[in-house]
């Protein structure tokens, strides 16, 4: 027997997930930015990111789903029609993100490590051989330097 799909369509999740969308972004969080001069501290609405982690809650919060791991997973090709629905809305968040950092509205460090795109490198030595250590005296160290300078 079929197990019941508590989002019946993929058209149906995407309508959830607009709805989503509408809801977060009408819905800002508030920071609290102090105001030198005065004293006085004001609230400043601020864009709330959508987040695939967010639409889940937001499911859950209207009480449609607790999760969407089952429609994500595909397990036994049950939700092989969701997929492309889940790939898009993971596009538009994707989208939201990237844009929202490029033009300042979200902290583009945070957003760059979450989408992956940490700027970074990594640098690796290997060493073959044994490494010999000897010690030398100061101006011992200061000979070498001075024949190394004249090398270059």
């Amino acid at each position: 027997m079929a197990k019941h799909k508590y989002i019946e369509t993929p058209e149906k999740m995407w309508e959830l997930f607009e709805q989503y969308v509408v809801d977060t972004k009408k819905t800002p969080k508030f920071e609290n930015i102090l105001i030198q001069k005065t004293g006085d501290i004001v609230q400043v609405p601020r864009e709330r990111p959508i987040s695939f982690i967010g639409f889940e809650n937001w499911l859950y919060k209207n009480a449609i789903i607790s999760q969407l791991r089952t429609y994500e997973q595909n397990d036994n090709d049950s939700y092989k029609e969701y997929l492309p629905i889940i790939t898009r809305i993971k596009a538009f968040i994707y989208e939201d993100k990237a844009d929202g950092a490029t033009v300042g509205i979200f902290n583009s460090s945070i957003v760059a490590r979450e989408l992956g795109l940490s700027d970074k490198s990594d640098v690796e030595t290997t060493i073959k051989g044994k490494l010999q250590v000897t010690e030398v005296s100061y101006e011992q160290a200061k000979e070498i330097q001075k024949k190394l300078d004249e090398q270059v």
